[in-house]
């Protein structure tokens, strides 16, 4: 009997940017920590890659988005590496767990 590897999914909130002046979609990763204070997490976006974000801050200047609405992203995503699972907003237990992963860098 062979067993599968289950590869860890990581926990995606996409979103697009309400003003023209930005790429149109961003990538949050709400259990991922952009850094050693915890609070911001890591994000992506097309243009500039990588990078720390305010979750509440970019919630206040994006509307949701689905995967449908940015396959590009999507896919660059999973060209890189990532194995996503979709959410509409981060959780409490997404914030300890990013709490939790800042903490111990």
């Amino acid at each position: 009997m062979t067993t599968r590897t289950r590869q860890h999914r990581t926990a995606c909130i996409l979103r697009r940017w309400r003003d023209k002046g930005f790429s149109n979609f961003i990538a949050l990763f709400p259990e991922i920590p952009s850094d050693s204070s915890w609070y911001p997490c890591l994000s992506y976006e097309e243009v500039g890659q990588h990078g720390g974000a305010d979750y509440d801050l970019v919630v206040q200047l994006t509307t949701p988005a689905n995967p449908e609405d940015c396959p590009s992203l999507v896919m660059e995503l999973g060209r890189i590496g990532y194995v996503l699972k979709f959410y509409q907003r981060q959780t409490r237990a997404m914030v300890e767990i990013r709490q939790n992963a800042g903490s111990a860098k």
